[in-house]
């Protein structure tokens, strides 16, 4: 029986692929907040390729959102602090779309 999947589903596993990325950093509200958006904007301007594709291309694509979550964990470690902040989240998110360009990196 395939597997259906949802964007619900999929944001969801975006929030635990971001956390594993970060590891023991702590994540503000407003950090948080912004993944869900981000992730959930990115899903709605593609939602029929992400759907269509995600059974085969989703590991890839949450392996992207991990080193998002890695990238903005190395920001803050690198200044001595110890909470990702929204503006660490844009940081990480801008150069991680400057490499990866894909729909989840656009």
């Amino acid at each position: 029986m395939p597997k259906t999947y949802t964007k619900d589903g999929i944001i969801a596993q975006v929030y635990i692929a971001f956390g594993q990325g970060t590891g023991s950093v702590r994540v503000s509200h407003e950090a948080a907040l912004r993944v869900g958006e981000c992730y959930s904007d990115i899903f709605e301007a593609n939602k029929d390729d992400i759907l269509a594709t995600w059974e085969t291309q989703g590991v890839q694509a949450l392996e992207r959102v991990r080193a998002v979550g890695r990238a903005a964990a190395s920001l803050i470690n690198a200044q001595g602090r110890t909470v990702i902040e929204a503006k660490d989240l844009e940081k990480a998110l801008n150069t991680s779309a400057e490499y990866q360009h894909t729909n989840w990196c656009p």
